[in-house]
């Protein structure tokens, strides 16, 4: 845009033939010559809407970081209930009497019961897959329609004679809900696992696991109630010790 401001003088010719000075200035602009007032007029009205779409822009912007801000604020609820689980066509490595040293693989998983939270949404009979569950530090996985697991085995325990077999286990890792349990939030899991071989080193073997969330307590290690009892038996043999003494 060109602008020029032209001021009154008597140079100029208006001023020869004796036309009063005028005071007013002028910008010219591409669509004609206006007044400078009106010209700063115009520019004013303009900075004042783009200022005005500023704001806009930085009122929406703020919305979406405190939006932002509360979602991460307000985390997802943890799953609270238990899933059994049958795990069907078992087959142990190395062949022979199941141990804390066997790697069960299964076809498939099939689940069979579940509490809590798990219903209506997991259904009894709903099939997937669990990799095989190994020895003590290896990995174990499962992936289904309503979530996901992965967890590292804790402690196994074998026990019973040739011909009737048992391995017990725990594995602690993270539950993460899927499809129609996606409203809960990733969290600590459990699953205790046990499997049974009947009619000697090559019988059949037959095993099943629970999924807990929260996880729940490794076998053989007492409830809170077992251990508040345990210790008031111990407090009343004390008692009791020091009464025959």
């Amino acid at each position: 845009m060109l602008v020029g401001i032209l001021y009154s003088g008597s140079h100029h010719p208006e001023r020869r033939r004796g036309i009063p000075k005028v005071h007013q200035e002028y910008v010219f602009l591409a669509q004609g010559l206006l007044p400078l007032a009106q010209a700063q007029d115009r520019w004013v009205r303009q900075k004042g809407l783009l200022m005005h779409i500023s704001k806009i822009v930085a009122a929406a912007a703020l919305a979406t970081t405190i939006g932002a801000g509360a979602s991460q604020a307000a985390p997802l609820p943890l799953i609270d209930g238990t899933m059994a689980v049958a795990l069907i066509g078992i087959s142990g490595t190395p062949i022979g009497s199941i141990g804390t040293g066997t790697s069960f693989s299964s076809v498939t998983s099939i689940v069979s019961s579940v509490t809590g939270e798990f219903a209506p949404a997991v259904t009894a009979g709903t099939a997937f897959s669990t990799s095989a569950i190994g020895s003590v530090g290896s990995t174990v996985t499962f992936s289904a329609t309503f979530g996901t697991f992965s967890g590292t085995v804790q402690s196994e325990t074998a026990s019973g004679p040739v011909n009737n077999r048992t391995l017990v286990g725990y594995i602690l890792g993270t539950f993460t809900p899927d499809g129609a349990l996606s409203s809960y939030g990733t969290g600590p899991a459990s699953l205790t696992f046990s499997f049974t071989q009947t009619g000697g080193p090559s019988g059949s073997i037959s095993g099943s696991y629970t999924l807990a969330s929260p996880p729940s307590p490794p076998s053989g290690v007492p409830e809170p109630m077992s251990l508040a009892l345990f210790g008031m038996g111990l407090a009343g043999l004390g008692v009791a010790a020091r009464r025959k003494a």
